[in-house]
């Protein structure tokens, strides 16, 4: 619904936080995105499963695509009830399973640019951490990070099964039926 409503490219609207929304004037401060990149004091190192190279890798809050990418965008009525809704669906489920929930906490590191990047490491609320935490906005009931990854699968579920040519850029420019 963001991306429909609102327009953000896929990797700015699973990087939102709940402090990038103000729901009271019904606006979104988009100042990052979310990237996967691999991770580790050696990150050429690869781990081997299954007879596989798998890279270790998280997700990174970075800058935006382009400088003029960092905006403030408006959203009206539907976007806000939905948003409302999700954000007191996450302060119940977080009650609901205790130290069993998934938080997130941010370590900043440098990327090979020297730039500054942010990990976004799930932990159980349970364990300690001195690292801040960040209440991100697509997370699942238990808290764990829903990632553009989980959209791409859902896009191409729907793709296959109901031979709809469907992915995230087609609600972000929704088409008319003259197109």
């Amino acid at each position: 619904m963001i991306g429909f409503y609102t327009g953000l490219r896929i990797s700015e609207a699973f990087a939102l936080t709940w402090n990038d929304i103000d729901l009271e004037k019904c606006i979104i401060t988009v100042s990052k995105q979310v990237v996967k990149r691999n991770f580790g004091s050696d990150m050429s190192k690869a781990m081997e499963t299954h007879g596989k190279k798998e890279l270790k890798s998280s997700w990174y809050f970075t800058s935006t695509k382009t400088p003029s990418s960092e905006r403030t965008i408006p959203f009206g009525e539907t976007l806000y009830k939905a948003l409302k809704a999700a954000h007191i669906a996450q302060k119940k489920n977080e009650l609901k399973y205790s130290e069993f929930y998934t938080i997130h906490v941010l370590k900043k590191e440098l990327d090979e640019k020297g730039s500054e990047i942010f990990r976004i490491i799930p932990v159980q609320k349970c364990m300690c951490s001195d690292l801040p935490r960040v209440h991100m906005v697509c997370i699942t009931e238990n808290g764990e990070y829903t990632s553009t990854d989980s959209f791409k699968y859902c896009s191409r579920v729907i793709h296959k099964e109901l031979m709809l040519a469907f992915d995230y850029h087609s609600s972000r420019h929704p088409r008319n039926d003259s197109d």
